[in-house]
């Protein structure tokens, strides 16, 4: 199935808060922390929609996964933390994960 790949990017700065970030997904009762080998290279919170049976994936890298990003404004710099969608996902659910 293909997805939606939505990147997150800071303006001059590469530092991000990922333990806000965490304890903001603790809080969500939809959301879970997927099982993290010590090898893994990334992350995955899943969200699940409880009514709409929908999903969406927050993850965060220890690389970028960005394509092609020599091409992108140097002023922005990737965070390494993107958002994986279904492309055929409603819109009103969409609205509800981002």
């Amino acid at each position: 199935m293909s997805v939606f790949l939505l990147h997150f990017f800071k303006e001059k700065s590469r530092s991000f808060d990922y333990e806000r970030l965490l304890s903001f997904f603790d809080e969500v009762s939809e959301a879970k922390m997927a099982d993290v080998s010590e090898t893994s290279s990334e992350v995955r919170i899943e969200y699940r929609h409880p009514v709409l049976r929908t999903k969406a994936d927050f993850i965060i890298s220890r690389k970028s996964t960005v394509h092609d990003i020599y091409k992108l404004d140097p002023q922005y710099l990737d965070v390494n933390f993107r958002l994986e969608m279904p492309l055929m996902t409603p819109f009103y659910s969409a609205k509800k994960s981002v």
